[in-house]
C-alpha cells in the first residue's frame, strides 16, 4: 500500500465514515446536543440584552457620533434651562443643584469613579473638561447654596453657573 493510498483512506474515513451500531447512536446524541446548544445560544442572544450591549450600542454610537447614554441627559438639561427662565430665586438654586447632579451622573456614566463629584473632578485631567478650574469655583457656590438656604443667587449668576456646567457636559459629549 502506497503512501498516497493511506492518505486517501484516512481522508475517506474522516469525510465519509460508515456509521453503524453504537457509532450511529453516538452520532444522534451529539446531533441532539448540537441542536440543544444552538437553540440555547439563539435564545440567549435574542431574549437577553447581550446583543444590545455587544453590538447595537456600539453601532448607534458609531452612527450618531455620540455616546449611547447621551440621549437621557438632554431632557433633564432642558428641564434645568426652563428653571432659569422663571424669575424665582428658588428655581435658580434648584437649577444649579440639578446641574451639579447631572454632571455627577455624566461623570459616572463615562467611567470616572469617586465617592462624590468633588473627588471625581480631582481625578479628571484638564484635557477632558476644559473649564475644570471654573467648575471647582462653581461647586463652592453650589455648596454655599446647600449650606445656607438664605443664600442670595441672582439670575445672572445662576446663568453663569449653568453655562459652566453646560460647557463641562458638552466636553463630556452628553449634550
Amino acid at each position: 500500500m502506497s503512501f498516497q493510498q493511506v492518505i486517501n483512506e484516512i481522508i475517506s474515513f474522516l469525510l465519509y465514515p460508515e456509521f453503524s451500531g453504537w457509532l450511529l447512536i453516538l452520532k444522534y446524541i451529539f446531533l441532539a446536543f448540537g441542536f440543544l446548544f444552538l437553540g440555547f445560544s439563539l435564545w440567549g442572544i435574542f431574549k437577553t440584552s447581550w446583543l444590545k450591549r455587544a453590538i447595537l450600542i456600539d453601532l448607534k454610537e458609531f452612527l450618531t457620533y455620540k455616546p449611547y447614554y447621551a440621549k437621557t441627559f438632554v431632557p433633564q438639561w432642558k428641564k434645568i434651562l426652563k428653571r432659569l427662565e422663571t424669575d424665582i430665586e428658588s428655581n435658580f438654586k434648584l437649577a444649579v443643584i440639578e446641574a451639579d447632579e447631572l454632571l455627577n451622573k455624566a461623570l459616572e456614566k463615562t467611567g470616572y469613579g469617586g465617592m462624590d463629584l468633588a473627588e471625581k473632578l480631582e481625578k479628571i485631567p484638564e484635557d477632558v473638561i476644559s473649564n475644570l478650574g471654573e467648575l471647582k469655583k462653581v461647586r463652592r457656590i453650589r455648596d454655599d447654596i446647600i449650606a445656607d438656604p438664605s443664600y442670595q443667587l441672582t439670575k445672572e449668576e445662576a446663568q453663569r453657573i449653568i453655562k459652566a456646567y453646560e460647557k463641562a457636559l458638552r466636553d463630556l459629549q452628553v449634550l
